[in-house]
């Protein structure tokens, strides 16, 4: 069952159709410097901004993601660590 009738947003005055989304050609314009973007970035992390060498790892390194799983009778709790991007 739907929360509303076949046709009607539960936000009618919501974003309109075909509006241009503005991130597109900022995207577009960082992609075609992003050689010297991602060079002047390193540069700066080599140089010692530690803002700029966070974010480059925060870009480079994925997240580590805990799972527990279930318990044994040699270990009560099984706590498994491994990289977000690692599937089953």
């Amino acid at each position: 069952m739907s929360k509303f009738l076949p046709g009607l947003s539960g936000n009618p005055a919501g974003r309109p159709r075909g509006l241009v989304d503005r991130r597109n050609d900022t995207r577009l314009i960082l992609e075609s410097h992003s050689e010297a973007l991602v060079n002047q970035a390193v540069k700066r992390a080599l140089e010692g901004s530690d803002v700029v060498l966070v974010a480059l790892i925060n870009r480079l390194v994925p997240s580590l993601r805990a799972e527990i799983s279930s318990c044994t009778q040699d270990s009560p709790v099984g706590i498994v660590v491994r990289w977000a991007a690692e599937t089953d």
